[in-house]
C-alpha cells in the first residue's frame, strides 16, 4: 500500500470516526469536529478483556463507546457516565 492509499485509509476511517461520534451524542458533524479540535470532546484508546481495540469518546458526562467493524462500518454504544 502506498503513502497515497494509507492517507485516503486514514481519513476514510477519521470520517467513519466524526461520524459515528455526532450521531451518538446527536450532534453535527461540524460540531463534533470543532469539539474534538478544540477539547470539548475527549478520547481514549483502549482494548477490552479479548484485546479487542476501541475508543471511548467523552463530551460533557456523555460516554460512548466506539468500535470499528469492517468493512468501513462503527457501532456505537452509549456508556454510564464517569
Amino acid at each position: 500500500m502506498n503513502s497515497k492509499d494509507e492517507s485516503r485509509e486514514m481519513y476514510s476511517e477519521l470520517a467513519l470516526l466524526v461520524n459515528g461520534i455526532s450521531q451518538v451524542f446527536s450532534l453535527t458533524e461540524e460540531i463534533t469536529s470543532n469539539e474534538i479540535e478544540n477539547g470539548g470532546i475527549l478520547l481514549t484508546f483502549e482494548k477490552n478483556e479479548v484485546g479487542k481495540k476501541f475508543i471511548i469518546a467523552q463530551y460533557g458526562e456523555q460516554r460512548a463507546q466506539l468500535f470499528f467493524e469492517p468493512p468501513n462500518k462503527i457501532r456505537t454504544q452509549l456508556i454510564e457516565p464517569i
